[in-house]
């Protein structure tokens, strides 16, 4: 009987027979496509490269157009400062207001052109030197002062509404504002010395480290008005209001307070040799450590102030109201002061 014998196949020839064999590609065909590869890559590149200058282009543009348009606008608005209309100068500071907004860079020096307006416009009135040595009585319901120009006005109302925070430096020095309204205003570091600022508002208003050496300030409302570090030399403010305002440090050499409101006023480390206060009421009043070398407080009210640490050497209480030995023990005096007892 036959046997039906099958030949063996070695595994391994036949998973080799089964397996596909690589094609082999040419070795031309790869190197075009690398070449292809690099091609197309640096056609990416340099279309991104064009974009990205294109778009530097175009806002490059973008801002030397806004800038010219910018300066066309200042331009403008300066040269219908100088008009002799009213409301053409109007329209020219409400202009350089807008353009304050849309130019943070140019607000320093719509500032300086706005002041140089209002200093121009609006100089002090010169006034003849007064013959008598003691100021009369001022009347506690004073006449309406004459107001400030309706432009002159409006540059005030803008330089507060400066977007800058205050930053850019006011100087209306030797201005003549009697009247005005600068409530809340940002003044801090300005420059008013020997501005006329009779019945002024000032609420609230801004003026660390201000300038106002001779500026006159009678009957001026300075409530709650920050003053600290001020300097006030010889400045009028005869029968003015100070209540609850900050004058820390400041400096009030000579300054005439008489009859002005201090009560609640902080005056701690306030220097004010030979400072007239006479019938001034500084009721509640912080003097701690100030200065009031040879000041006349003749008939001042002093109920409730603090008067630790002050210098009271050879200054006069004569007639003040409401002091206590207390009060007096806790300050500083001399064999010249003049107490209120004698």
């Amino acid at each position: 009987m036959r046997r039906n014998i099958r030949k063996a196949v070695p595994r391994r020839r036949l998973y080799s027979r089964m397996t596909p064999r690589p094609v082999r590609r040419p070795a031309a065909a790869s190197k075009h496509n690398w070449v292809q590869s690099i091609v197309s890559g640096l056609t990416v590149l340099t279309a991104i490269a064009a974009l990205v200058y294109t778009s530097r282009s175009t806002t490059e543009q973008l801002r030397l157009t806004e800038q010219g348009q910018i300066t066309d606008r200042y331009s403008r608005a300066t040269d219908q400062l100088g008009s002799e209309k009213i409301d053409v100068r109007l329209g020219a500071i409400y202009s350089l207001e807008r353009l304050m907004r849309d130019s943070a860079a140019d607000v320093p020096t719509i500032v300086e052109v706005l002041c140089a307006f209002v200093r121009e416009h609006a100089p002090r009135k010169v006034t003849p030197p007064s013959t008598t040595t003691t100021p009369p009585r001022p009347s506690r319901t004073p006449k309406s002062p004459v107001r400030p120009p309706p432009d002159v006005q409006a540059v005030l109302t803008v330089l507060n509404r400066r977007p800058d925070g205050g930053s850019a430096r006011i100087d209306l020095h030797q201005t003549e504002l009697a009247g005005a309204d600068l409530s809340r205003a940002k003044l801090a570091g300005a420059d008013l010395t020997g501005a006329n600022l009779a019945f002024v508002l000032l609420h609230e208003a801004s003026l660390e480290n201000a300038l106002l050496r001779q500026a006159d300030l009678h009957n001026a409302s300075l409530t709650h008005a920050r003053l600290h570090s001020a300097d006030l030399s010889e400045a009028n403010l005869v029968d003015a209001t100070l209540t609850s305002a900050d004058l820390t440090r400041a400096h009030l050499d000579q300054v005439d307070l008489t009859y002005a409101r201090l009560g609640d006023a902080t005056l701690n480390g306030a220097d004010l040799p030979q400072a007239n206060l006479t019938r001034a009421s500084l009721g509640a009043a912080k003097l701690m450590g100030a200065n009031l070398f040879a000041a006349k407080l003749n008939d001042a009210y002093l109920g409730a102030a603090n008067l630790s640490a002050a210098n009271l050497t050879e200054a006069d209480l004569t007639g003040a109201d409401a002091t206590t030995p207390e009060q007096l023990a806790q300050a500083r005096t001399n064999s010249r002061t003049k107490l209120p007892n004698g």
